[in-house]
């Protein structure tokens, strides 16, 4: 009795997860663990982890985002300021693009 309950405990960790996992895989996080809570405790303790492992790493998301929008008007103001930045920024970026496909 006790290996059909474990058996029907990894079916329902492999259906509550292989989602998650796969969009996780294609960079969508967007989507929260289904049903902590009402599973058994050693399942319930698992998915309780990945939840936590999903919101970070939305948290870290929007963090980069607003650092890189904070950089990108950085960037836009000295590039008003200084004209000639913008020349020596488009130089570098062609030597980038050159090293790239070389």
């Amino acid at each position: 009795m006790k290996m059909a309950s474990e058996a029907e405990q990894y079916r329902r960790l492999r259906q509550l997860v292989l989602p998650l996992l796969a969009n996780a895989a294609v960079g969508q996080f967007d989507r929260d663990v289904p049903e902590i809570g009402r599973q058994p405790r050693e399942l319930n303790e698992l998915l309780m982890g990945i939840q936590v492992l999903l919101e970070t790493i939305r948290e870290q998301r929007r963090e980069l985002e607003e650092t890189r929008e904070r950089t990108s008007d950085i960037l836009t103001e000295v590039l008003e300021r200084f004209p000639e930045a913008k020349s020596e920024r488009q130089a570098v970026a062609r030597q980038r693009r050159v090293k790239k496909h070389t």
